[in-house]
């Protein structure tokens, strides 16, 4: 039994030594460092240039939440506790989503943004059911 097991060890390293010896001659198949670099700039470019339409657009949405707030006071006119409460739920998934979306890892960001997405776009038609004027 011991003549099998030295035998096998012996034909793995034959028979791994050729394909080692090459894998060491060529290295890793890697892209260059400047190729990693630029993809990465310009991943963190549109990320930064994307971010930065979407804190316009929570501030926009900000004011918008307070404006409201602000007119039913001073006209006496407020939505119905149910609409009220679908535009607040709309507007704090909206928050939670763009929060999650900042502090999301580059492997984690495209699905942060499409989340963040669909939350504004359900913020959008809550808004436009209970305010369509104001659009």
């Amino acid at each position: 039994m011991r003549p099998l097991a030295v035998s096998l060890l012996t034909l793995s390293f034959v028979a791994a030594g050729p394909l080692t010896a090459a894998a060491m001659e060529r290295g890793p198949v890697l892209p260059s460092h400047g190729a990693v670099i630029a993809v990465d700039e310009s991943f963190t470019q549109k990320r930064e240039e994307y971010q930065e339409r979407a804190q316009r657009q929570m501030d926009e949405w900000g004011h918008k939440m307070r404006d409201a707030a602000e007119s039913a006071k001073a006209n006496g006119r407020q939505l119905a506790s149910d609409a009220q409460a679908e535009i607040d739920r709309a507007w704090a998934d909206t928050k939670e989503q763009w929060a999650k979306l900042q502090h999301a890892s580059a492997d984690g960001w495209e699905r942060a943004r499409i989340a963040y997405e669909h939350a504004s776009r359900k913020m959008q038609d809550e808004w436009n059911k209970f305010h369509p004027s104001a659009n």
